[in-house]
């Protein structure tokens, strides 16, 4: 009985892994396809806490009204100090830029940010 369970544990644990998809290949391409997309999107922006993605340089998240939330990397004083506002004030921002891949996550490296007028 064990000389049974044996191979076929190996042949179980073999096809599980060999048998998962992109095992043995390089990462794809897919990971890049963002990098270089305009970018242009409107909602309120939070202080980027500590997480999986380790690129220097995001300081904020964008959060939609529809969607997941954006990593945002501020290129000027401005925008940083736009962003940094929208933050205290929780008031929408528009946020305009080029999408990038990093090495474990996507962000967006902007290029203009404007607060969002309030309409009466």
């Amino acid at each position: 009985m064990k000389k049974a369970f044996f191979p076929i544990t190996v042949a179980i644990i073999s096809l599980g892994v060999f048998g998962t998809p992109g095992f043995g290949k390089e990462k794809s391409a897919d990971t890049k396809t963002a990098s270089g997309k305009k970018f242009d999107m409107t909602g309120t922006v939070t202080k980027y806490e500590i997480g999986i993605c380790m690129q220097s340089g995001i300081k904020y998240d964008l959060h939609p009204a529809t969607g997941s939330a954006v990593h945002l990397s501020p290129t000027s004083k401005n925008d940083e100090k736009v962003l940094g506002d929208a933050v205290s004030s929780h008031k929408p921002v528009r946020v305009e830029g080029t999408e990038e891949s990093g090495v474990e996550c996507k962000y967006v490296k902007v290029t203009k940010s404007t607060p969002v007028a309030e309409k009466k």
